[in-house]
């Protein structure tokens, strides 16, 4: 499975949340805090909803060990000093591993021509 890492920035700051980290009570309790089911919600920060975008941030910030209420003042910021991204994977070999053993006549020469 590759990771779902996504990073927030809060001016200087930074939190990373692996969004398969996530439990199945913190995703209970985020559907709690937003009035939003699941399936909702992550579909929602896909698309950049304010509610959802807040909740995972939110959830990230607790997960790094911030003691932070939902609605507390420090989760009121300003979009400008905001920012969020999808972290990739950074392959070692720029190919991804299938499980199947190269095909050794791709990287070598034609040696012979028929004419």
């Amino acid at each position: 499975m590759k990771p779902l890492d996504f990073r927030f920035k809060l001016g200087e700051s930074e939190w990373t949340l692996d969004f398969h980290s996530i439990t199945v009570d913190e995703s209970i309790e985020l559907c709690k805090l937003t009035g939003c089911k699941w399936i909702q919600l992550c579909g929602d920060f896909d698309q950049g909803d304010a509610l959802a975008v807040k909740a995972f941030f939110w959830l990230a910030r607790r997960k790094a060990g911030e003691q932070l209420t939902f609605d507390g003042e420090a989760m009121n910021f300003r979009w400008a000093d905001f920012g969020r991204e999808l972290l990739r994977p950074v392959a070692a070999d720029a190919t991804e591993d299938t499980g199947q053993a190269p095909d050794p006549t791709a990287a070598t020469p034609k040696t012979s021509r028929k004419k």
